[in-house]
């Protein structure tokens, strides 16, 4: 079918070249060329149809960004670790600290990519830590909230959310739960969380700030370049670069 299309398409765009409608040569969205200035192929169909054929299957297909501008994880591990055995390229990454972690996020921000060196924050069922973080400027970091799996009440709001965003973080990755998630979708942010909870949490100043982490599988150091997007999110400590 493929075939027999591109072979047809090709005689309509010989027919329309060598036409002498004033289509030809110009477009004009205001004047139509006469009936009888418009040949047909042998099937009937007319130069117009043969025109956007032919263009149909030249146009070039939608390209994407390039691998550094895009960031994924995806391209960041494919540039250092792709063209090894896959238990080769799991000892160099082992080797080179990088860390994937398990697939147990969703995201709730109006952003799916984000990266930026690591703020550490372990908290159970409280967000006093976390609030006095937000007021700092954020230079693009990414907040790590170790809230032990608590899905007892939510760590963060749209209040927080949008705070996140007016300092300049780049995104938050909670062990734990989020709220008014309607309102934190539309802010361009990146938020990734493990479920949701309507209620508040506790103001208790009983927390940590700047100590590893560990949830997911893997472990968060204060400073740690952190890299997340809808494929996962892999922390380094040392920069990524393509």
């Amino acid at each position: 079918m493929s075939q027999r299309l591109q072979t047809i398409t090709e005689q309509y765009k010989e027919l329309y070249l060598t036409s002498d409608a004033p289509e030809a040569t110009s477009l004009s969205l205001r004047t139509k060329p006469p009936r009888d200035t418009l040949k047909s192929s042998p099937s009937g169909l007319s130069v117009s149809i043969a025109r956007k054929l032919s263009n149909a299957l030249s146009a070039k297909p939608p390209q994407t960004p390039a691998a550094g501008a895009r960031g994924a994880t995806c391209d960041l591990l494919d540039a250092h670790f792709c063209a090894l055995d896959v238990n080769v390229a799991y000892k160099a990454m082992e080797d080179m600290n990088v860390r994937v972690a398990e697939d147990i996020f969703k995201d709730y921000g109006g952003k799916t990519r984000f990266s930026g060196r690591a703020v550490t924050i372990d908290c159970l069922e409280t967000n006093q830590i976390l609030r006095n973080t937000l007021d700092e400027a954020g230079e693009g970091r990414v907040i790590v909230v170790d809230g032990h799996a608590s899905k007892r009440c939510a760590l963060l709001g749209d209040l927080l959310a949008a705070k996140l965003h007016k300092n300049n973080f780049a995104g938050i990755i909670i062990n734990g739960c989020v709220r008014d998630t309607e309102d934190v979708s539309k802010v361009p942010v990146g938020v990734k969380a493990l479920s949701v909870c309507p209620i508040k949490p506790g103001k208790a100043p009983t927390v940590q700030r700047g100590q590893p982490v560990t949830f997911a599988g893997v472990t968060f150091n204060e400073g740690d370049w952190v890299y997340a997007d809808a494929d996962g999110v892999v922390v380094s400590e040392q920069e990524l670069i393509i």
